[in-house]
Protein backbone atom coordinates (compact mmCIF):
# COMPACT_ATOMS: atom_id res chain seq x y z
CA UNK A 1 0.00 0.00 0.00
CA UNK A 2 1.18 3.27 -1.19
CA UNK A 3 2.46 5.48 1.86
CA UNK A 4 -0.30 7.98 0.93
CA UNK A 5 -2.92 5.06 2.01
CA UNK A 6 -1.17 4.17 4.50
CA UNK A 7 -1.82 7.92 5.91
CA UNK A 8 -5.34 8.49 4.92
CA UNK A 9 -6.40 4.96 6.37
CA UNK A 10 -4.38 5.23 9.27
CA UNK A 11 -6.83 8.72 9.79
CA UNK A 12 -9.88 6.77 8.96
CA UNK A 13 -9.20 4.35 11.78
CA UNK A 14 -8.23 6.73 14.36
CA UNK A 15 -11.51 8.82 13.51
CA UNK A 16 -13.19 5.87 13.50
CA UNK A 17 -12.19 4.45 16.80
CA UNK A 18 -12.79 8.01 18.86
CA UNK A 19 -16.60 7.83 16.97
CA UNK A 20 -16.45 4.66 18.83
CA UNK A 21 -14.53 5.81 21.82
CA UNK A 22 -17.20 8.76 21.79
CA UNK A 23 -20.67 6.98 22.04
CA UNK A 24 -19.40 4.08 24.08
CA UNK A 25 -22.21 3.95 26.84
CA UNK A 26 -24.27 6.68 25.53
CA UNK A 27 -27.65 6.57 23.91
CA UNK A 28 -29.10 8.43 20.84
CA UNK A 29 -30.72 11.12 23.01
CA UNK A 30 -27.66 12.19 24.45
CA UNK A 31 -26.40 13.44 20.62
CA UNK A 32 -29.23 16.09 21.35
CA UNK A 33 -28.60 16.66 25.23
CA UNK A 34 -24.57 16.69 24.98
CA UNK A 35 -23.54 19.77 22.34
CA UNK A 36 -19.82 18.48 23.05
CA UNK A 37 -20.56 14.74 22.31
CA UNK A 38 -22.56 16.28 19.01
CA UNK A 39 -19.67 18.41 17.68
CA UNK A 40 -16.98 15.27 18.51
CA UNK A 41 -18.84 13.34 15.68
CA UNK A 42 -19.47 16.02 13.58
CA UNK A 43 -16.03 16.71 13.22
CA UNK A 44 -14.64 13.19 13.23
CA UNK A 45 -16.89 12.04 10.80
CA UNK A 46 -15.33 15.16 8.50
CA UNK A 47 -11.83 13.87 9.33
CA UNK A 48 -12.55 10.06 8.27
CA UNK A 49 -14.81 11.30 5.26
CA UNK A 50 -11.54 13.71 4.29
CA UNK A 51 -9.68 10.85 4.46
CA UNK A 52 -11.73 8.54 2.30
CA UNK A 53 -11.65 11.06 -0.52
CA UNK A 54 -8.07 11.29 -0.53
CA UNK A 55 -7.15 7.48 -0.70
CA UNK A 56 -6.30 6.44 -4.18
CA UNK A 57 -8.61 5.01 -6.84
CA UNK A 58 -6.61 1.61 -7.08
CA UNK A 59 -6.92 1.14 -3.52
CA UNK A 60 -10.37 1.44 -2.69
CA UNK A 61 -11.19 -0.66 -6.20
CA UNK A 62 -9.18 -3.17 -4.46
CA UNK A 63 -11.08 -3.07 -0.95
CA UNK A 64 -14.46 -2.63 -1.97
CA UNK A 65 -15.70 -3.71 1.15
CA UNK A 66 -15.01 -0.22 2.61
CA UNK A 67 -17.55 2.17 2.11
CA UNK A 68 -15.68 5.14 0.75
CA UNK A 69 -18.18 6.37 -1.04
CA UNK A 70 -20.74 5.99 1.55
CA UNK A 71 -17.62 8.27 3.89
CA UNK A 72 -16.91 10.85 1.54
CA UNK A 73 -20.36 11.65 1.01
CA UNK A 74 -21.35 11.81 4.62
CA UNK A 75 -18.76 14.18 5.32
CA UNK A 76 -19.30 16.59 2.71
CA UNK A 77 -23.32 16.15 3.75
CA UNK A 78 -22.16 17.21 7.04
CA UNK A 79 -19.96 19.53 6.38
CA UNK A 80 -22.40 21.71 3.99
CA UNK A 81 -25.77 21.00 5.52
CA UNK A 82 -24.21 21.51 8.56
CA UNK A 83 -27.72 23.41 9.60
CA UNK A 84 -30.10 20.33 8.76
CA UNK A 85 -27.74 17.35 10.47
CA UNK A 86 -30.37 14.32 10.75
CA UNK A 87 -29.61 13.03 14.24
CA UNK A 88 -31.05 9.46 13.68
CA UNK A 89 -28.59 9.25 10.93
CA UNK A 90 -25.59 10.39 12.59
CA UNK A 91 -26.26 7.81 15.78
CA UNK A 92 -27.25 4.92 13.55
CA UNK A 93 -23.92 5.27 11.13
CA UNK A 94 -21.66 5.53 14.62
CA UNK A 95 -23.51 2.26 16.01
CA UNK A 96 -23.86 0.47 13.47
CA UNK A 97 -21.41 1.23 10.38
CA UNK A 98 -18.48 2.07 12.67
CA UNK A 99 -17.39 -0.97 13.92
CA UNK A 100 -17.59 -3.03 11.21
CA UNK A 101 -15.62 0.05 9.26
CA UNK A 102 -13.04 -0.29 12.15
CA UNK A 103 -12.73 -3.84 11.87
CA UNK A 104 -12.27 -3.28 7.94
CA UNK A 105 -9.58 -0.72 8.37
CA UNK A 106 -7.59 -2.73 10.84
CA UNK A 107 -7.32 -5.37 8.54
CA UNK A 108 -6.08 -3.18 5.88
CA UNK A 109 -3.56 -1.83 8.31
CA UNK A 110 -2.19 -5.38 9.83
CA UNK A 111 -1.94 -6.21 6.04
CA UNK A 112 0.32 -3.82 5.29
CA UNK A 113 2.50 -4.18 8.63
CA UNK A 114 2.66 -8.03 7.33
CA UNK A 115 3.48 -6.56 3.56
CA UNK A 116 6.10 -4.17 4.79
CA UNK A 117 7.68 -7.35 7.26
Amino acid sequence: MPIEDQVRVSHMLDAAREIEQFTRGKQRFDLESNRQLFLSLLALFQILGEAAKHVSVSMRNAHPEVEWSAASKMRDRLAHGYFDIDYDILWDTSAQKIPMMISQLEGLVSQTKLDLG
